[in-house]
């Protein structure tokens, strides 16, 4: 029986696609002289931010300097953000059910702070795990393990709910079933390897229950 439940949050907790996408291409035009197509940024979604503006960068300051920079037009694009409809319905009943929730996000401490808390959200889980917690990331399988020791948890018990290949990697890797949230997933033919593939948030409880 499922006791577990862990989320992403990027994707499949908030729409936060445009700010991300967006504020990245104006910190690349401005900063670099670079117009970058959407899809051709759609691969940051899911990973941190440093892995993913690393190959615009031309050294570790350089780097440390776009990050800073990015931070604060993703700022100025957070009013785009919102969250997906049915999320919080769908953690109400989870703690109803007395599940244990968690995040595991590849944002940092800092980002999570600056870009989710704002959502009123927090009070449903248990548990947060962000990449400045493991010294390896998604796809890799370290902060799931890293969620599970937190929670006192089996991953026999528990599943991670996210929208990219990276969440569902992450999962494989650590012998845990994946969950789609096909609300915020871009097509990609490797999502077939999914255990469940969600619709809405509260087909959820249909897994669960």
């Amino acid at each position: 029986m499922l006791k577990n439940i862990l989320f992403d949050i990027d994707g499949t907790i908030t729409d936060t696609e445009y700010t991300i996408i967006k504020s990245l291409q104006a910190l690349l035009l401005r900063e670099k002289g670079l117009t970058v197509k959407d899809e051709d940024l759609y691969y940051i979604l899911g990973i941190p931010g440093e892995d993913g503006v690393r190959q615009f960068s031309d050294n570790q300051a350089d780097l440390d300097d776009l990050l800073e920079k990015w931070r604060l037009l993703i700022a100025d694009y957070a009013k785009y953000s919102t969250v997906f409809d049915g999320m919080e319905k769908l953690f109400i009943n989870l703690n109803k059910a007395n599940m244990n929730l968690g995040i595991i996000t590849s944002k940092t401490h800092q980002e999570l702070k600056n870009d989710f808390d704002r959502f009123n959200l927090n009070k449903y889980f248990d548990i947060f795990v962000t990449a400045s917690d493991t010294e390896k990331h998604k796809p890799e399988p370290d902060p799931i393990y890293k969620a599970l020791d937190m929670l006192n948890a089996a991953p026999e018990n528990s599943i991670y709910i996210g929208d990219s290949i990276y969440d569902m990697k992450c999962a494989h890797s650590a012998n845990l079933p994946f969950a789609l949230a096909s609300w915020g997933a871009k097509y990609n033919p490797e999502f077939k390897q999914a255990e469940y593939k969600l619709d809405t948030p509260d087909s959820l409880m249909q897994i669960i229950l």
